[in-house]
């Protein structure tokens, strides 16, 4: 009796072990099909992997804010507003899962506000007030729970929130600029910190500080897992200084 309760137990264990093995083998396939998400197709062949280690193992916190991060690229590439709203809005409503499955993860908490501003973008600011507030919140929490998370990106999101707002909803110049610099103290390697503080320097009449910004993000090598983001914001900083004496509209 005490034999085949042993052996029933030894396969059990081997069992789940190897239906773990199988959620981390989907896992590493999503990983390495998001690394190339510039290839056509391969950000929704991720989206599915991580899905399908899901399918294993509904708990896997990680699997859910990738999937997050996977449908931002999916409608940052997407020209229609319908279906850009309609990928982010699947990103929020996956990370929001990862969000009730660990409060304490910085990743969901930084992929949902992200994720809420990209929405409210595709909508347009005028139907998006209400999630201003939560993207606060979510960068907050960010912020408490580590401050560093993908180059200071809560100072980043809120330093963007505050460059792209109207002054007549809340939108604040010297708060973008006091973030964005912080953003650019505390990740100085992240491209996108720099070019977004570029975009309020030059906003704010600091052309010769925009420039330099500018050129810094142009000679700059994109982080590891960053460049082909890397490679559209260093075109992005050559169309600013084209544009240096351009007016702003605030």
């Amino acid at each position: 009796m005490k034999r085949t309760l042993l052996l029933t137990a030894l396969l059990l264990l081997f069992s789940t072990a190897s239906v773990f093995a199988q959620a981390e083998k989907a896992m590493k396939a999503g990983d390495e099909l998001y690394a190339k998400r510039d290839q056509g197709g391969n950000a929704q062949k991720a989206v599915e992997e991580y899905q399908k280690a899901l399918g294993i193992n509904e708990k896997l916190v990680d699997a859910y804010w990738k999937i997050g991060k996977c449908y931002y690229w999916i409608g940052e590439q997407e020209s229609d507003s319908g279906k850009k709203q309609a990928a982010f809005r699947e990103g929020i409503d996956m990370v929001k899962l990862g969000v009730q499955l660990d409060e304490k993860s910085a990743a969901c908490h930084f992929w949902l506000g992200v994720l809420y501003g990209k929405f409210g973008e595709a909508k347009g600011i005028a139907q998006s007030l209400d999630l201003v507030d939560p993207i606060k919140q979510e960068m907050e929490t960010v912020r408490k729970l580590d401050e560093k998370f993908e180059g200071a990106g809560c100072w980043r999101v809120l330093g963007r929130l505050n460059y792209k707002l109207p002054s007549i909803k809340g939108g604040d110049l010297q708060k973008s600029l006091e973030y964005l610099k912080k953003a650019c103290e505390m990740g100085p390697h992240n491209l996108l910190n720099h070019l977004y503080y570029a975009e309020a320097l030059k906003r704010d009449g600091q052309k010769d500080e925009a420039r330099k910004q500018a050129e810094w993000v142009m000679k700059a090598t994109p982080e590891a897992g960053w460049v082909p983001e890397g490679k559209k914001q260093q075109d992005d900083a050559r169309k600013l200084i084209a544009n240096l004496d351009k007016p702003e509209r605030d």
